[in-house]
């Protein structure tokens, strides 16, 4: 079932791509509307496969799905303004940049904190054994794991080639990060399915 949901997952971002493009709305010549399209996608699919396709007992919780769902919107919302925060620390401008930030920042909130907010709400400890800890991590937690390491790292090289003078429109901030992220993110899925299913097999 989670490599069916997974998989579904991105097959639909593959199709959200492609209907984008159909629509002539894409990252480059509407990147607001376009991540906050995305971002509003990722939220819904996160949100859904937490409370439909995973089973709380998982973890031990019994919170009614309404209770969870605003735990992980809490989560989400810290983590939103934490990435602003971080951009702004990288050089950003909190000025000419704000909405442009903002709207990447609940981008990588959706792909970083959001599904383990899912499972863990704004619970402190629970964040640090996940994110400190290699041996608490269950099948579940390391597909989160290994996904937000994918669209933090996949942002950070995006950043990298921002100052070049290549002067290509995917340039502009926050493109390169938009791209990075989203690539991170999907890459990371498929290769943690790929080593998943490699060590089931040996």
């Amino acid at each position: 079932m989670d490599r069916l949901v997974y998989g579904g997952g991105i097959i639909g971002g593959y199709v959200i791509w492609k209907t984008m493009n159909w629509c002539e709305i894409s990252l480059d010549t509407h990147p607001r509307s376009s991540t906050s399209f995305i971002t509003v996608l990722l939220c819904a699919f996160h949100i859904l496969n937490g409370c439909i396709f995973q089973p709380m007992e998982d973890w031990g919780l019994h919170l009614q799905a309404k209770q969870r769902i605003e735990n992980a919107m809490k989560a989400w919302a810290i983590g939103s303004f934490g990435f602003l925060i971080v951009g702004i620390l990288f050089g950003v401008s909190p000025i000419s940049d704000s909405i442009e930030t903002i709207i990447w920042g609940a981008m990588m909130s959706s792909m970083v904190i959001l599904p383990g907010g899912m499972l863990f709400g704004c619970e402190v400890h629970s964040w640090r054994l996940f994110i400190f800890s290699n041996t608490t991590k269950t099948e579940e937690e390391q597909r989160r794991y290994y996904a937000a390491i994918g669209a933090i790292f996949g942002a950070w090289v995006g950043a990298m080639l921002i100052p070049l003078d290549w002067d290509r429109p995917w340039q502009v901030w926050p493109l390169p990060c938009v791209y990075g992220g989203l690539i991170g993110y999907f890459v990371s899925i498929v290769f943690f399915y790929n080593l998943l299913y490699d060590f089931k097999l040996n």
